[in-house]
This record gives C-alpha cells, structure tokens and sequence, in this order.
C-alpha cells in the first residue's frame, strides 16, 4: 500500500512539472494570455479599455465580431465588461488594468508616429510576463 501512496505522490509531482504557470506577455502588438496549452491574443487596437470587474481585468471590444456577439452581450449584462483575462495575476486587478491602459497607449501612439504616450521610448517595465 506504501508504494500505492509513492506512485500517486510522484504522479501529481509529475504533473505539476508538466503544467505550465499562465503567463501573460505585453508587446507592441498586444497581449497575450497563456493559459496551460491555450493562448488568447489580444490586438491594441481590438480593445477599447482595460478595468477591474468584479475581481478581474475586464475589457470591451472596440468592434463587433464577426461571431460570438450574444456571448459577448452575456458578459456584458453580468459582469459589465465583454471579456476577461484569468484572475490570479501577481497584481492586483486595478494596478494590471493601469498598467494595460498605459501599454497599448505607448504602443497605439508608437505604431501612429507619435511620440504621445506615458511612457519615454521604453515599453512598461514588467518584464514582459506576468506569472
């Protein structure tokens, strides 16, 4: 029975190896949430604004797609934004929403020629993931 108990430890000890932490990387593109083996991405200009909604960064969709809009309405009607990234980040909803805003800024303004941003030439300093 003992080694019933070892092989069922190594198990999950092997499987938490396996599964990646999510990650969330900013770029000049947009973001990207990596979630096990699943990534959503995210253009600047596809999202309107980034805030905290009920214990989440939520955001709305700055144009209708071309499917998915009654899910996206759902969402809208219950929680006040059209999507979310997974909770659990290592900041806080309203200090990673902050930080989003400011990203796509810098980066909508870069990509428009402008040297209109938040920031000097450098992208935030995140480290470009979040875990």
């Amino acid at each position: 029975m003992v080694w019933v108990s070892v092989l069922g430890a190594g198990l999950l000890l092997g499987l938490g190896i396996l599964i990646p932490a999510p990650r969330l990387e900013i770029g000049p593109s947009g973001i990207a949430q990596i979630v096990l083996w699943r990534t959503t991405r995210l253009a600047w200009p596809d999202v309107h604004e980034f805030r905290p909604s009920r214990g989440l960064v939520g955001f709305d969709y700055t144009s209708p797609p071309p499917k998915g809009m009654a899910l996206r309405r759902l969402n809208a009607a219950v929680a006040g934004v059209e999507g979310a990234l997974q909770p659990g980040w290592e900041m806080g909803p309203q200090a990673l929403a902050d930080l989003l805003n400011q990203a796509r800024a810098h980066w909508l303004a870069a990509a428009a020629g402008s040297g209109a941003s938040g920031f000097g030439t450098q992208p935030p300093a995140t480290g470009g993931a979040l875990n």
